[in-house]
């Protein structure tokens, strides 16, 4: 591109058929920027939680969390499909989470890594095959571990946080 695209805002039509509309900021000449074009029929994704573990050793409370995620695709050719799922963070020493196992590697993006995954945030950049569907779907697990003294409570104070989660999805898709 090489003219800026100014602040505005689209409706997008996939086959004549109205699928969204949004705003999109100013965009510099060069600069990246997502769009949402709408729901993509052929592609699906599930998340389920698969298993919990709660455990106390000496002073600390550690919970586990195993999550699988699984994509399919009905599509009749490969297609990029970029996932992202959240895990807590924090940014105090008090609670201390790590992502413990993954099954596929997390995207190496510099500004993804830079920005988004100190906050939490995971993302997989994958290309899934056609007809990744049924028995033939394409499953992801992680793993992440929370912990923390054990007499503290996490998760008691959570007004205001899916305003917060909403803030940094936003500021993802720019």
């Amino acid at each position: 591109m090489t003219l800026p695209l100014l602040a505005g805002s689209y409706r997008a039509f996939s086959d004549g058929e109205f699928v969204g509309k949004g705003k999109v900021p100013v965009i510099a000449r060069g600069q990246d920027f997502t769009i949402g074009l709408g729901a993509d029929t052929q592609l699906r994704c599930y998340r389920e939680l698969v298993d919990k573990t709660d455990e106390t050793s000496w002073g600390s409370r550690v919970q586990s969390f195993d999550y699988r995620l699984r994509i399919e695709s009905y599509k009749r050719g490969p297609v990029k499909v970029r996932v992202y799922d959240r895990i807590p963070a924090s940014k105090t020493k008090e609670l201390e989470i790590k992502l413990t196992k993954h099954s596929r590697g997390l995207s190496n993006e510099a500004v993804y890594k830079r920005d988004h995954r100190p906050r939490g945030i995971l993302r997989w950049d994958l290309k899934v095959a056609p007809g990744s569907n049924g028995a033939k779907a394409l499953d992801m697990t992680y793993r992440f571990e929370m912990k923390y003294e054990k007499g503290k409570h996490v998760g008691r104070k959570a007004t205001g946080l899916m305003r917060v989660m909403e803030k940094d999805f936003r500021a993802m898709s720019r």
